[in-house]
């Protein structure tokens, strides 16, 4: 079932869906229309909200945190075109339809033939033009390159439970010999329909008369794990795994799970760093296993949560819509919330109350909610200093209802751009056209971001950082225990032959004979010491900077008689930097300085204060400084919590007053400097 685009349902509860939920996914509709093959009982594609990285656009770096956008059916190409929009409308991830090479080709079908990409023939990409609608592995491996750029996280739909028929309950004579011609790649019942009575059924038998795999062959399971790696390899971010109930969990007898999501997010942490984000979709309940089952292993749909408010406000019933509870079971943290999916509600563009509501949603990422209703308003307040209004009735409405959490002052109304007040413990103001408020004072981004985003800050911002930052080693400790023996020449032997590389203090310790290079000549040298047979380089010394410091004492000389003590001087006074945010400033934020002497030596500071005077005592010897604006609901200083900054600053007496005057380019904020 579609629903207009104008359809009051649709829309609002992708609103309240999208404001609620502290830490869960929600789900809305994709910029275009959209399906998707699933249950019987209803489709699978989704429009998931979650996060990322914190960036100009207020992206979450957690896509569970934010929002995802399903294109559905979008090529890659597509997507990568309107990169600068996703991120501008707040979308922190990116949800492609089904990439494995399809049973037929899917070039020049229309979005009556969506079906196809969920009767895949094998897993694996297409390398070559003309077959795929959605594009190549290079594409994909271009989308993530330039998706990376906007702090936009990429994740791919996968079909793991089945493969394409060629025939109603058989199987498609494109997929591989190695798989179709082998009986124990697929369950034997699964050429007949599925009985949603019995799990067993569920698992084994056939949806809608797709020959279904046998998930727990190892043989299967190795096609899959392989499939997501290279995906990874392409940059992609995370997986969302269609028909997840249909597939078992351990207590069933099936590692597919662990054999899969396990290694893949293994393989995908060696290579980032950071953790794949994985979803399965898992309509209404499990038919059998405990909900923690699946969570185990990624966070799951909850679409009856998602149903049950669409009812509710498409029956102008706001009291009920004003529901907290999660039906599926699952945490907050592992729940995928549909508010929209192609079965429900589609539309050719976005809304500016949506990417409203998104911006509000990251901007209030883990922080309490408060649902209530008044008469046909059902509104959902956010921390102390946002609200989401809705009059499920639609169309325009003075209102004031009960402020539960939010503190008393102004707010803009981010879709009209009205303002409502709180005060005396209500919210009042006035609901736009379209039946829809966000209020807070958005300050994260500035008011128009640049088409071209800006890097990330820089981890080490200094201008020019010393090319040789002074460091402390012991001369032939290439292993870094402070101590010289056979180990470290073990080790710049691995250097030489190339398997082991050295950075640093150990990079500097290792090259004995000092001609900026480790070579066998530093082994030997070494090896000399170590039998007593020349000390040539001085192994073995403590080495500041470069310059031998050497252990022993040296000759003493003869004291110099103590001069008369003089007066002592007046103190310095401590440098004092002070601070007024002027505008850039909502009141939901912190204030840090970052200080640095050189790339190894920096460190953050808090700032205290309110309202228009913040202040900080620099370090002592320490006078370059950037002033950050930090996300207010976190409380680790580091560049990923900072929303905005300053421009490199030197200290100076006669400078000491720093005045934000307004938005600069990048993610900067501008000032002027005067004395206090």
């Amino acid at each position: 079932m579609f629903l207009n685009k104008n359809s009051i349902g649709g829309k609002m509860l992708s609103i309240m869906l999208v404001a609620a939920m502290v830490s869960s996914v929600a789900v809305t509709s994709a910029i275009t229309s959209g399906a998707t093959v699933s249950d019987t009982q209803a489709s699978n594609a989704s429009i998931n909200q979650v996060t990322s990285s914190a960036n100009q656009y207020g992206l979450k770096s957690n896509p569970q945190d934010g929002v995802i956008l399903h294109a559905w059916d979008w090529s890659l190409n597509n997507i990568k075109s309107k990169l600068p929009e996703i991120a501008a409308a707040g979308y922190s991830t990116v949800q492609t339809s089904v990439l494995q090479h399809c049973k037929e080709a899917t070039v020049g079908k229309t979005n009556r033939d969506w079906w196809l990409f969920y009767q895949p023939a094998s897993f694996s990409l297409d390398t070559s033009g003309g077959y795929s609608a959605l594009g190549t592995r290079s594409d994909l491996q271009a989308l993530c390159t330039e998706a990376d750029k906007y702090g936009v996280k990429v994740i791919v739909d996968v079909v793991a439970n089945h493969l394409g028929n060629q025939n109603k309950y058989d199987k498609s004579s494109a997929i591989p010999s190695d798989i179709r011609d082998d009986n124990n790649c697929w369950h034997s019942e699964g050429f007949v329909e599925i009985n949603y009575n019995d799990r067993y059924s569920i698992t084994h038998s056939s949806m809608g008369g797709l020959p279904d795999l046998n998930t727990e062959s190892t043989k299967i399971q190795g096609y899959v794990l392989n499939y997501l790696k290279d995906c990874i390899d392409c940059g992609v971010d995370g997986f969302r795994f269609d028909a997840a109930k249909h597939i078992g969990v351990p207590s069933e007898g099936s590692q597919f799970w662990p054999s899969t999501i396990t290694p893949a997010s293994e393989y995908y942490k060696s290579k980032t760093g950071d953790n794949l984000y994985c979803y399965g979709e898992i309509l209404y309940d499990t038919g059998g296993p405990a909900i923690s089952e699946y969570t185990a292993f990624m966070s799951i749909t909850d679409s009856d949560t998602g149903n049950d408010i669409r009812g509710k406000v498409a029956g102008h019933n706001a009291s009920g819509a004003a529901n907290p509870a999660y039906y599926k079971g699952a945490a907050p943290n592992k729940s995928v919330l549909w508010a929209e999916s192609h079965d429900t509600y589609s539309n050719d563009g976005k809304d500016t109350e949506v990417a409203a509501v998104n911006h509000l949603h990251n901007a209030f990422a883990g922080q309490s909610e408060y649902l209530s209703s008044s008469g046909s308003i059902v509104y959902n307040e956010r921390g102390t200093s946002g609200a989401v209004l809705v009059n499920v009735n639609g169309g325009s409405q003075q209102v004031s209802v009960a402020a539960h959490k939010m503190t008393t002052g102004t707010y803009k109304d981010q879709v009209s751009g009205g303002i409502f007040t709180v005060s005396n413990g209500q919210i009042s103001g006035q609901i736009g056209n379209t039946g829809i408020a966000v209020i807070y004072n958005a300050g994260e981004n500035p008011t128009n971001p640049p088409t071209n985003p800006p890097t990330n800050p820089p981890t080490n911002p200094p201008t020019n950082p010393p090319t040789n930052p002074s460091v402390t080693y012991v001369r032939g400790d290439a292993n870094g225990d402070n101590t010289v023996n056979l180990k470290d020449c073990i080790v710049m032997q691995k250097v030489t032959v190339g398997s082991v590389t050295l950075s640093g203090a150990n990079k500097l310790a290792a090259d004995v004979d000092g001609n900026n290079k480790i070579s066998v000549a530093d082994v030997v040298a070494t090896m000399k010491y170590l039998v007593g047979y020349t000390n040539t380089y001085n192994i073995g010394a403590v080495v500041t900077g470069g310059v031998d410091n050497p252990t022993s004492p040296t000759t003493a000389t003869t004291p110099t008689t103590p001069t008369t003590p003089t007066n002592p001087t007046t103190p310095v006074g401590d440098n004092v930097v002070y601070f007024n945010p002027g505008s850039v400033a909502v009141g939901n934020e912190r204030w840090a300085v970052y200080v640095w002497k050189s790339d190894t030596d920096n460190k953050w500071v808090n700032m205290s204060g309110s309202g228009s005077l913040y202040q900080v005592t620099l370090p002592s010897g320490y006078t370059k400084y950037i002033i950050a604006r930090m996300n207010g609901s976190t409380s680790d200083n580091n560049w990923n919590n900072c929303w905005n900054q300053s421009d490199n600053l030197t200290y100076s007496s006669s400078t000491n007053m720093v005045t934000a005057t307004g938005w600069g380019s990048g993610n900067k904020f501008t000032t002027s400097l005067s004395s206090k």
